[in-house]
């Protein structure tokens, strides 16, 4: 029995529609990839202030463009990632190669960007040996795997984890569950 959604999943084409309604049952809009018309994203407008959008689109340059540009035009979205690793088939990566359970598993763990908040700092950053340290490359990859968050550099998931409100103590679960 497919599981119901109240959320409105935007994944980037029609193949990825059908795979992901045949995981979850609910309302599941494609983008049309990064070809996107002022009109789909004034519909997305509309949709938001009713209802939570879900961003699903793949880890790669065109799903970053579109995951970015659905947030510059109507605010914070929430986001849900599929990791390659669980969306690969033979040499074909993407949501519509991906499990049932990867993308329940995804909606389960969505995260939203707010405006940096600065809750972690850049020595805490360090202190977590994300930066800095021979071995923190590894670091943030295993903690990106653990929070379901997509492979990033220091930079990147620095700003993140401020966006998201992480403070040193809740990065440090993470991390410590990696170990």
């Amino acid at each position: 029995m497919r599981r119901t959604v109240s959320e409105v999943i935007v994944v980037e084409g029609k193949n990825d529609v059908n795979k992901v309604l045949s995981c979850v049952q609910g309302d599941v809009l494609a983008t049309s990839g990064t070809h996107m018309s002022a009109g789909f994203l004034e519909h997305l407008k509309q949709l938001a202030q009713q209802r939570t959008i879900v961003v699903m689109t793949d880890d790669d340059y065109p799903g970053r463009w579109i995951r970015s540009k659905i947030e510059a035009t109507i605010g914070p979205v929430q986001h849900a990632y599929v990791f390659a690793s669980e969306s690969r088939q033979q040499h074909k990566v993407g949501i519509e190669h991906a499990s049932c359970e990867a993308i329940i598993e995804a909606l389960d763990s969505v995260v939203r960007y707010e405006i940096q908040q600065d809750s972690l700092s850049y020595q805490d950053f360090y202190e977590l040996k994300l930066q800095g340290f021979p071995d923190s490359q590894q670091r943030r990859t295993n903690l990106c795997q653990k929070m379901r968050l997509p492979k990033m550099n220091a930079k990147r998931l620095f700003k993140s984890l401020n966006q998201l409100g992480y403070k040193k103590e809740e990065v440090l679960k993470y991390v410590n569950h990696c170990e």
